[in-house]
């Protein structure tokens, strides 16, 4: 039996430190509160949660804001890790790719938003 303190073995990976922290977490949130029931009651039904009352817009908008925010962590430590390793660049220079990119990603995601609406 493998111990379960020192990591998942996914697809020959361990996954063990922050990323394991975070997927614990997320799992104890949706399994043991009632923002977790709802979650899993809105993948099952949107409109059954909305005729019991309960808030699915407002669970949705909180997913929804918390799964971008882990993701855009994700890419900016990516990017970050992709800086470093080239290395001839300064830390000023770090910052405007990092800003430069992050502007990108709004601009885009703004443009998306506004074409789906119309």
């Amino acid at each position: 039996m493998k111990n379960p303190w020192i990591g998942w073995h996914i697809f020959d990976l361990v996954v063990q430190g922050a990323p394991r922290i975070v997927v614990d977490w997320g799992a104890l949130i949706l399994t043991s509160t009632s923002y977790g029931r709802i979650i899993f009651a809105i993948g099952g039904s949107e409109e059954s949660v909305r005729l019991m009352g309960l808030p699915a817009d407002r669970t949705k908008v909180i997913a929804y804001t918390t799964s971008g925010s882990l993701a855009g962590v994700l890419l900016l430590s990516i990017l970050q890790n992709l800086i470093n390793q080239v290395g001839t660049l300064g830390s000023y220079a770090q910052q405007l790719v990092s800003g430069f990119f992050l502007i990108v990603v709004v601009v885009a995601q703004a443009y998306l938003t506004r074409k789906q609406r119309v």
